[in-house]
């Protein structure tokens, strides 16, 4: 009977590692930087992406929305391929200063998308409170 249990035991704790190890192989991280960015509006330098096939979602964190959310929030895909990812959100209460003046309680939408094969990345985006355009570019890094 012990010899049972330990053997059962075992068994138990391989599959527990496996299976967290399959989740977290499911989950990819990525870390971009946009070097090329407009002057007009929030644009974030360095935006965190969260990717989880599993669930079929992703959450995304850079400067202006820990402002609002301490943690990552949830994006909306638009694209998910093997060769692309886009996604969007919305961030309402941002506060920035831009190249006329500072806003307090400002609207952006933000779409972001991500090339799986090469890692390039493009922003692109509406401030409300400037009627304009915000755009960045450039590379993601994976992170493990």
């Amino acid at each position: 009977m012990r010899k049972k249990l330990y053997l059962f035991s075992a068994v138990a704790m391989l599959s527990y590692s496996g299976w967290t190890t399959a989740v977290l192989a499911a989950q990819e991280r990525f870390e971009c930087t946009l070097t090329q960015r407009s002057n007009r509006g929030p644009v974030p330098e360095v935006i965190d992406v969260i990717v989880d096939r599993s669930r079929n979602t992703v959450q995304v964190q850079d400067v202006f929305t820990r402002q609002l959310f301490p943690e990552p929030i949830y994006a909306t895909i638009t694209t998910a391929s093997p060769q692309k990812i886009s996604v969007r959100w919305k961030l309402t209460g941002l506060s920035y200063k831009g190249s006329e003046t500072a806003i307090t309680g400002g609207i952006v939408d933000y779409k972001l998308s991500i090339r799986l094969d090469t890692l390039s990345a493009s922003l692109s985006g509406v401030s409300r409170e400037y009627y304009s355009r915000v755009f960045g570019e450039g590379r993601c890094g994976r992170v493990n």
